[in-house]
């Protein structure tokens, strides 16, 4: 199978944001805004300009789909933006799922931290407190995590960006074969 340009180009922009999240706990505003540049060009490079729309589509679904976990402080800027630079490689629904199955695996990675810290019934506890008060007082009162408890860890969030993004990228065909979503 041949391997079309955007793939190479978004293996290797994943490969080197799980690098450096797991190793900085953060993703470079170069490595994302250059995934944009490099996204964008090679979709208009490969597609014209419905590959410069496609790609643009992209990145608004890449953002808009992360941005409010940003905005409650669940996850970094960089995750938002790596989303967003993986959108332009996929386009608005291959990002869409992308983006959703990103969600699943960083919601399983979060809960694997826990079992393994042994902190998931603690934590079920907290939240279960704060939708009690929600229920009963009708506000909302964030229970933050103590500190040094996992749930207060940083996870690098790019591991379940690159996860979800690769699964995204693989479809089942009638023969049961995988194959890329942008053909062969």
């Amino acid at each position: 199978m041949a391997h079309s340009p955007l793939s190479v180009a978004l293996l290797l922009l994943l490969t080197a944001a799980v690098a450096i999240d797991i190793s900085r706990h953060r993703i470079p505003n170069a490595l994302s805004f250059g995934g944009i540049a490099l996204g964008l060009g090679l979709q208009g490079w490969v597609a014209g300009a419905s590959g410069l729309l496609a790609g643009a589509g992209g990145l608004g679904v890449g953002l808009v789909i992360l941005l409010p976990f940003y905005l409650t402080r669940g996850m970094g800027a960089g995750d938002v933006k790596l989303m967003a630079a993986v959108g332009t490689f996929l386009g608005p629904a291959h990002t869409l799922l992308a983006a959703g199955l990103s969600l699943i695996v960083g919601g399983l990675l979060a809960v694997l931290v826990l079992v393994v810290h042994g902190e998931l019934l603690s934590t079920f506890r907290r939240y279960g407190a704060m939708v009690k008060t929600l229920i009963y007082s009708h506000t909302w009162c964030y229970v933050p995590p103590e500190s040094g408890e996992a749930a207060a860890m940083r996870m690098p969030y790019a591991v379940a960006i690159a996860s979800g993004t690769l699964v995204a990228l693989w479809r089942l065909s009638e023969s049961g074969r995988l194959v890329p979503m942008w053909g062969s």
